[in-house]
């Protein structure tokens, strides 16, 4: 990239020193202003910005270990600090950690900043007793790599009493590059779940997967409230068996045009097979 276009693409250099940043960042009450102050700090980055980053990820104030946490989650790290450094800091402070607000905010760090080591604590978060805890764990799980231990866990997950976390879990199978028997079965049992955007994610899996077994939960979620996921799926299985129910949908009016003809183009039965 050449030097006008960093300039270009770059915003200029926020003119407040690091100290002040930090300083105003802890003190504004107005989330603008706080986090204007964070993007701040992540750009300039450096050696002071990370280790004043790393310090106030140690403090015994929580709003304090949240502002480090921020920042080293994105920062602009210096030629003389590594990736796999800024990952053993977090999980230093994980190790001494007991706030719920806080683990969300490292689970949401270690999915930018941590590798292979953080894996069997992502693991052991998404079995907090906080929803948001599991939850950022989870997304947090879906950029390792598809380890036996993290695909083992995500499955579990599927079954957790909490909806968000269960279609976030179905989410991170569905898009996966796994595919077997297991798999396919834990998504179809999922398009019947309660909550909607887990059915819909594993409709997608399913499709993704060109299973023909996602058409019945695909007719039955057509026939009622369907959303974007269901088209989405049956766009990708591109059955003709969907077509009369999208062409219902159509009548309707109530689905976005550019979906809807995409999922009927796909549906739409070729003379050949007529």
């Amino acid at each position: 990239m050449s030097e006008l276009q960093n300039k270009v693409k770059r915003p200029p250099e926020d003119p407040r020193s690091t100290v002040e940043l930090f300083a105003e960042a802890l003190t504004a009450e107005n989330e603008a202003v706080y986090w204007s102050c964070v993007h701040a700090l992540r750009r300039r980055g450096g050696r002071e910005v990370y280790e004043l980053s790393a310090s106030l990820a140690l403090s015994p104030d929580s709003r304090e270990r949240e502002l480090g946490i921020r920042t080293l989650a994105h920062i602009e790290l210096p030629e003389s600090v590594s990736k796999d450094a800024v990952e053993v800091v977090l999980l230093e402070v994980l190790a001494l950690e007991s706030d719920p607000k806080v683990l969300v905010r490292l689970a949401g760090a270690l999915d930018s900043a941590g590798g292979e080591k953080s894996i069997p604590h992502l693991i052991a978060l998404s079995r907090h007793s906080d929803p948001k805890v599991r939850i950022e764990a989870v997304c947090a799980l879906m950029s390792q790599e598809e380890t036996q231990a993290v695909m083992t866990r995500l499955i579990e997950l599927t079954q957790d009493p909490e909806g968000d976390v269960r279609n976030w879990a179905t989410f991170a199978l569905a898009k996966s590059d796994v595919d077997t028997p297991e798999l396919r079965q834990i998504l179809l049992y999922r398009t019947r779940d309660e909550n909607t955007d887990a059915r819909g994610e594993a409709m997608c899996g399913l499709a993704y997967r060109g299973d023909a077994r996602v058409v019945e939960p695909l007719l039955l979620s057509l026939a009622g409230e369907a959303g974007y996921l269901s088209l989405m799926a049956a766009r990708m299985i591109g059955d003709p068996r969907l077509y009369p129910a999208l062409q219902r949908l159509r009548a309707r009016g109530t689905y976005d045009a550019e979906d809807l003809a995409a999922a009927l183009a796909a549906c739409r039965p070729r003379k050949d097979s007529i």
